[in-house]
């Protein structure tokens, strides 16, 4: 739990997957929600990408704030962890890029 809210980017990146690695996420599901806040893009992708193993609603909401993320690189893990889930289709929609 503390190596989540580490100071330093790596730990929080190697929590995230120690989490995974151990099954952990639903027990840490809170902590995991809040990295989707992170100021380093790569710690909210990650975030992002491991709440896949985590099928609360709480999850599934902040997987859905996470599609609008400023970095693409989070909208595409959220959208990875929510197609995971098997709720994607239902955000195609919403999704669908105007310039198609």
């Amino acid at each position: 739990r503390q190596e989540l809210q580490s100071p330093v980017r790596t730990r929080r990146l190697r929590a995230l997957t120690v989490a995974r690695c151990i099954e952990a996420v639903e027990q840490l599901e809170e902590q995991i929600v809040q990295l989707l806040s992170d100021s380093d893009h790569m710690v909210r992708a990650e975030a992002a990408a491991v709440l896949a193993q985590c099928k609360t609603q709480a999850s599934r909401e902040a997987l859905e704030a996470a599609l609008s993320d400023r970095s693409e690189v989070v909208q595409d893990a959220a959208r990875q962890s929510l197609q995971a889930r098997g709720e994607f289709e239902k955000w195609r929609q919403v999704l669908a890029d105007p310039r198609d």
